[in-house]
């Protein structure tokens, strides 16, 4: 069996890092009452290069990727979809840019479904 045994020489090593990571954080409240939704809230976000990943975070935080434009919405059940930069109507969003270091907080208020 091998046995790693000390060397009298240092290794050189190089670690390259990429860019800081893009800090997101939201809030999300019914826009008639402005009671807060984030425990039943259902995110999705999507990289315009790769798909997209989903899901519900208590800590309303996430890190992103950076220099890949994202696309941001919320749903929660009862309630119409928000799309980034802040509507209903998914033909309007926008991709979010992101942008090395860059903290973005967003308020969120998400409309009944009159359905």
């Amino acid at each position: 069996m091998p046995v790693a045994e000390p060397r009298d020489r240092a290794l050189d090593l190089t670690v390259q890092l990429g860019p800081k990571a893009m800090v997101l954080t939201w809030d999300v409240k019914d826009s008639a009452t402005g009671r807060s939704l984030n425990n039943i809230v259902f995110f999705n976000i999507t990289r315009a290069d790769e798909g997209g990943s989903g899901g519900s975070n208590r800590d309303r935080r996430l890190l992103l990727p950076t220099d890949v434009p994202v696309t941001v919405e919320f749903s929660a059940k009862g309630y119409k979809t928000w799309y980034y930069p802040g509507t209903p109507d998914k033909a309007a969003s926008t991709a979010l840019p992101t942008v090395p270091g860059q903290e973005v907080a967003l308020r969120v208020s998400l409309r009944a479904d009159s359905k």
